[in-house]
């Protein structure tokens, strides 16, 4: 079973815009033809998409560097230089994009923001053709394309659900999300059975649908590292309603996990 992976880091670069061409239009019968030098072409840009079929991060697991493509250098005759292929991110919905260096929020990606450019990449440079004018007939300069811009990011999932099920370990959660949905979580007579969470959808009708979140057990001391811990529990946050599940038939002792 693979694992559950709701947070990773990654570097990412932008591609390093082109450099500019010194070029000289040199045909027989264009005597005063003049520079012609291209541009280059801008660096790749460095983008986080929502990839609906994806429920955790662990494609990211360990991807440690995401960089753009650099732009093409420019040619003569005028010609630019090809613009760098962008670096395409995928995530599940439900991702936090954070800074590293201070924890700033970059951008939340859910349904309705399904995209988000992190870093652009460096423009190419101009060539001597775009350095004539009326002084200069003759250029014997371009400019040097743009570095591209690196950042230090965090990624953060948040399952987006419409009920999340919390409670001690064992008392009933998997099985009762089981009885809801087609989910098949583990159940058995132990406790932390669930060690991830797990999604399940409930059919109201033809027309209605409610997604339910399983949350691992939590028990006294999981602020201290009990347990699991308290590391599930950011996939709570974005849920409309707490569903607390008590179990009612035996009473459950758990001293023995302080």
């Amino acid at each position: 079973m693979a694992a559950f992976v709701d947070t990773a880091t990654l570097i990412v670069r932008s591609g390093d815009g082109g450099k500019g061409c010194v070029s000289f239009c040199r045909e027989k019968y264009r005597p005063f033809g003049g520079p012609d030098g291209g541009n280059g072409g801008n660096g790749g840009d460095v983008q986080v998409k929502i990839r609906s079929n994806l429920h955790t991060l662990g494609h990211l697991r360990y991807r440690k560097r995401v960089r753009a493509l650099d732009g093409k250098p420019g040619e003569g005759a005028q010609r630019q230089g090809q613009r760098g292929r962008d670096a395409i991110i995928e995530v599940p919905p439900g991702t936090l994009v954070r800074k590293k260096t201070d924890n700033s929020t970059i951008c939340d990606l859910t349904e309705a923001h399904p995209d988000h450019l992190l870093v652009r990449g460096g423009r190419g440079g101009r060539g001597n053709a775009s350095y004539r004018n009326a002084r200069t007939q003759r250029p014997r300069y371009a400019q040097r394309g743009e570095f591209g811009r690196e950042e230090h990011i965090t990624l953060e999932l948040r399952l987006i659900a419409n009920v999340a099920l919390v409670g001690f370990p064992n008392v009933g959660k998997s099985s009762l999300l089981r009885v809801l949905s087609a989910a098949r979580p583990r159940v058995a007579s132990y406790s932390f059975t669930s060690l991830t969470p797990t999604l399940g959808v409930h059919h109201i009708n033809e027309y209605s649908n409610i997604t339910i979140a399983d949350i691992p057990g939590i028990i006294n001391g999981a602020a201290h590292g009990a347990g699991l811990g308290l590391h599930f529990l950011r996939h709570i946050y974005r849920v409309r309603a707490i569903a607390w599940v008590v179990a009612l038939t035996t009473v459950h002792h758990y001293d023995a996990f302080q």
